[in-house]
């Protein structure tokens, strides 16, 4: 079928092209393997993007921000983890300082902090709640990963007051505000439910936000030891050798 040259493609399509071109080998020497940084910024030359919005959206690609959760009850997820790849690599100057910086976006002190080989860890929390930070170096580049557990609070949050406040509802509150309005034994017990209703979604209320204000902190402590990691990076001296006369002596008499 002949192909309608003044058809304009949405942007899915034109990725659905171009994958299916790269997996056909197209052009320019794509193949499965896929194309390098010089060979994108080739390839999107033609078609009139400029080369250094494709740079700097490779440099968002290999930063991209993973994130995964676990299960959710009541508002809050059994867990949540993220990935973040930034530019420098961690060191041995820089992790005390990395360390207090996620120290202060979770707003505690302490913790324990371990390293395996260059991979160092630090990590905080109790049974009900544990945050896990990793940092490894590699190739001139940190990958961090931030995990934030707590399977039980779910669980504690509701039974506890769901205990007391069923006692409280069901044998003082409910049978008092009955008994002064006249109610029967079944509309008392329904006024008890609704009550107990209300508590379940104020405390559902509160464990979303505390939720949220979790995951709110671990992305400021991913942003504060990203700027700590690459200010390092940034601000590392460039070591430069200066010869010496008798080197400079020698160079002079081998190139005669």
């Amino acid at each position: 079928m002949p192909l309608n040259r003044n058809r304009r493609y949405t942007d899915d399509e034109v990725s659905q092209i171009l994958r299916i071109a790269l997996d056909d080998g197209g052009a320019h020497g794509a193949t499965r393997d896929g194309l390098s940084l010089d060979e994108l910024v080739d390839v999107a030359g033609e078609t009139g993007i400029d080369a250094a919005s494709i740079r700097q959206a490779a440099e968002r690609l290999d930063s991209v921000e993973v994130q995964s959760r676990g299960p959710g009850l009541f508002g809050v997820r059994g867990f949540t983890e993220m990935e973040r790849t930034v530019e420098g690599e961690i060191t041995d100057d820089t992790w005390d300082d990395v360390v207090q910086e996620v120290r202060s976006s979770f707003g505690v002190s302490g913790g324990e902090t371990q390293a395996l080989g260059k991979t160092r860890e630090w990590q905080y929390g109790s049974e009900l709640t544990r945050l896990h930070m990793s940092f490894k170096p590699e190739n001139g580049r940190t990958k961090i990963c931030s995990r934030f557990s707590a399977y039980a609070v779910p669980f504690m949050a509701y039974f506890m007051p769901t205990l007391i406040g069923a006692a409280l509802i069901f044998k003082k509150i409910g049978p008092a505000v009955g008994s002064s309005y006249g109610w029967s034994g079944p509309l008392t017990v329904g006024f008890g439910f609704l009550l107990l209703l209300g508590m379940w979604a104020v405390i559902r209320t509160l464990l979303a936000s505390w939720y949220k204000n979790s995951v709110r902190q671990m992305k400021s402590a991913l942003d504060r030891a990203e700027n700590e990691i690459g200010s390092e990076a940034v601000s590392a001296p460039v070591v430069t050798h200066h010869a010496t006369e008798e080197e400079i002596v020698s160079r002079v008499s081998q190139a005669e």
